[in-house]
């Protein structure tokens, strides 16, 4: 359980929330409150997490969006525990164009068959309020508007060059030609028209006339995304990949995740868990591993965590993602105020014999991923994840052993943190903002936007649900 704060850490109490009816942590503090809203409403922790999912596409169109990806593990109130996966499919003329041209990074060849809107309209089948109820705070804050954060002014600038290059028309994102500044009021409303199409249609949101505008968009600069290729992406549930560490249940989602990649790491050497060398030494093995099934990767991702839980024992971990470091392709479509992803970019290796080779309907492998201990003791059911690209298997396998050391989800999520090079496996200390350093640790800036890790747990054993968030990215928590 969250206790009281421990060794004097008062920060903690920032970064959590505690509620009878239910708890939801998310990347931007906005979204957190529209969570409790839908809590408030009679939500269960579906509907909060997919409402506040929602709110983040607007409140964080450089990390998530309506034309990104969406992986999720569920915990049902019964006690299942499941995985969503709803990552777009490779484009059917993707690999013949790759042979000719190569995979670019960003542009139009790079762009991912949109499955999140697939993935939001399963989720929020679980819950108890129509998908317009859950759809409406979004449009909202798209229609009359919101304060420019200094993340996405920070993730612009770290995509200038590619927003320019990729939308010569000009772009929402780039008024004048330049960053939006923070704490501009913006709005986006062609992103509102799309969200009331969600509402209409669901799932099948780029099946008609909003599929034909990206598809003409992506064409023009040189991508072979076509109508069909929208309608053949999926939303696909499974058992989450399940084994046993220090008798607790442990689940991670299946792949294409790195979940499997993080099950490795964790119960490579059980008996040395916590130990940072052993840590070194079996994340160094599953990052290899990692390397075999990715190809080269990009460090970082634009990617944004949201998770719930409700006193009936539903939790929901919900991972979504645009690619890239930012603002995923770097093409937005004009006429949506949308975010097109580089998911094929990003996510396929270029070898046309590798298993990640782009083929018809293939999707690629992807470092999202999300785990789950079941309950033991005083600690109920505990579910997390975190942003980072490549780091998070890493930053996961600390976070998960910490937790396991003492149950104490706020001192797990605030720790230090050491990461991997991704190029030659030399270790690299980070604390991510925590004031005490650790074996030579050197300390990042206060707000780092790296790392986003959450953790949520279902009802204790006083009937209360817990939620954590690392503040040091600018998250937010809410409790009804």
């Amino acid at each position: 359980m969250i206790g009281p704060h421990r060794g004097g850490n008062l920060i903690g109490f920032r970064c959590r929330a505690s509620g009878r009816r239910g708890v939801v942590g998310t990347s931007a503090p906005e979204a957190a409150w529209v969570g409790r809203d839908i809590l408030r409403a009679g939500g269960n922790a579906f509907d909060a997490a997919v409402a506040a999912a929602l709110a983040e596409t607007v409140l964080l169109p450089s990390k998530c969006g309506l034309a990104g990806d969406l992986v999720a593990l569920v915990r049902h109130a019964d006690g299942t525990v499941r995985a969503l996966t709803a990552i777009g499919p490779a484009p059917a003329q993707l690999a013949g164009a790759v042979a000719a041209r190569g995979l670019p990074l960003t542009g139009g060849l790079a762009v991912g068959v949109p499955a999140a809107p697939l993935g939001y309209a399963e989720l929020a089948g679980l819950g108890q309020l129509p998908l317009a109820d859950l759809v409406s705070p979004a449009i909202d804050i798209a229609t009359t508007g919101m304060s420019w954060s200094p993340i996405n002014y920070d993730y612009t600038v770290r995509s200038l060059a590619a927003l320019r290059a990729e939308n010569p028309g000009g772009v929402v994102f780039l008024p004048d030609d330049q960053p939006i500044s923070p704490g501009t009021w913006v709005t986006l409303p062609g992103h509102a028209g799309v969200l009331r199409a969600f509402a209409e249609v669901g799932g099948a949101l780029f099946h008609g006339d909003l599929g034909a505008v990206l598809v003409d968009t992506v064409a023009a600069r040189g991508g072979v995304v076509t109508a069909a290729d929208l309608t053949a992406a999926r939303a696909q549930w499974a058992p989450a990949v399940h084994t046993e560490l220090r008798g607790r249940d442990l689940w991670v989602t299946p792949t294409p995740t790195h979940g499997p990649a993080l099950l490795e790491a964790l119960t490579a050497f059980e008996a040395e868990l916590g130990c940072r060398s052993s840590q070194i030494e079996r994340v160094s093995k599953a990052r290899q591993r990692q390397r075999d099934s990715l190809g080269d990767q990009p460090v970082d991702g634009g990617t944004s965590i949201v998770t719930a839980a409700d006193a009936d024992g539903n939790a929901v971990v919900l991972v979504h993602s645009l690619s890239h470091p930012t603002f995923g392709s770097g093409l937005v479509v004009p006429e949506l105020d949308i975010v097109l992803s580089n998911r094929a970019g990003r996510g396929f290796t270029v070898d046309p014999g590798h298993p990640n080779a782009p083929a018809a309907g293939r999707r690629p492998i992807t470092t999202l991923h999300a785990w789950a201990l079941g309950a033991h003791g005083d600690a109920p059911f505990t579910a997390g994840a975190t942003s980072g690209g490549v780091h998070q298997m890493p930053w996961n396998v600390q976070v998960v052993e910490r937790f396991l050391a003492d149950s104490d989800p706020a001192g797990a999520v605030l720790g230090p943190l050491w990461s991997l090079s991704p190029s030659d496996g030399e270790l690299r200390c980070e604390t991510e903002g925590s004031p005490v350093a650790d074996d030579g640790v050197v300390a990042l800036p206060a707000l780092s936007m790296e790392s986003g890790i959450q953790m949520v747990q279902t009802p204790d054993g006083a009937g209360v649900c817990h939620v954590v968030t690392d503040i040091r990215c600018v998250g937010g928590v809410a409790a009804v």
